[in-house]
């Protein structure tokens, strides 16, 4: 099929939880292009390996030449929308005294919240209320369409509840917005590749910083000084 602009809307049914990188619609169809591959949790399980981000084939138009990062934009809620913070205690299925311990050695132990058993022990995590969000992508609609209807959460923390999907659709869209809009950036956008990308202004009056431009965003070779979109979440 060919490829077209396309609104890809997810409505919810619970808060979505961001993280310091924009939720992009690329990174939400390889997860669960990767689950289609590998089976149900496989991105979740596997959060380092990165051949599911580099050989799959995913039905969205692709733009770059150093960085190469897919046409779809990131995540845009509605204005009326509730900003917060969630605020949580991690707990274990290990006994108390094995909680208490952290380093293993009678008497507690100095606590690691980084790595190990009390990784993530207590956490606040930025959530948006919101009854829909909506992706803007150039692609194909109906294999985008397959993919979309697969995901069942989206954003960070998705195992306890947060950005559960109700349902799904896509559809045909009369303005390319997958990477600008009015002259802004719809997602983060690499600044050297910025002028060869279709829609570019001649002038971007957009702020530069550190960003990923493409999935997953903790991998240093995913993230290069990219004009920002006006509200990254």
């Amino acid at each position: 099929m060919p490829h077209e602009p396309l609104a890809v809307i997810f409505r919810l049914g619970s808060p979505v939880a961001v993280g310091p990188h924009p939720l992009t619609l690329d990174a939400i169809l390889g997860a669960a292009a990767a689950e289609v591959r590998h089976g149900v949790g496989w991105a979740d399980r596997h959060p380092t390996d990165l051949e599911w981000q580099d050989d799959l084939d995913l039905p969205l138009s692709m733009v770059g030449r150093r960085h190469v990062f897919y046409r779809a934009s990131q995540a845009w809620f509605p204005r009326r929308r509730l900003l917060g913070a969630e605020g949580f205690v991690k707990t274990w299925s290990a006994g108390p005294d094995e909680r208490w311990l952290g380093s293993g050695r009678r008497g507690g132990g100095s606590i690691d919240t980084h790595r190990g058993l009390f990784k993530g022990y207590q956490e606040t995590v930025r959530s948006i209320t919101a009854p829909h969000v909506v992706f803007f992508a150039h692609g194909d609609g109906r294999a985008v369409a397959d993919l979309a209807r697969r995901v069942a959460a989206i954003g960070r923390k998705r195992e306890i509840g947060f950005g559960r999907v109700r349902e799904c659709a896509v559809r045909r869209f009369p303005l390319d917005l997958a990477l600008w809009y009015r002259g802004l950036p719809q997602r983060p956008i690499p600044v050297d590749e910025a002028a060869a990308t279709p829609g570019a202004p001649s002038h971007v009056d957009a702020p530069v910083t550190m960003l990923a431009f493409r999935a997953p965003g903790w991998w240093s070779e995913n993230q290069a000084f990219c004009y920002r979109p006006e509200w990254v979440i």
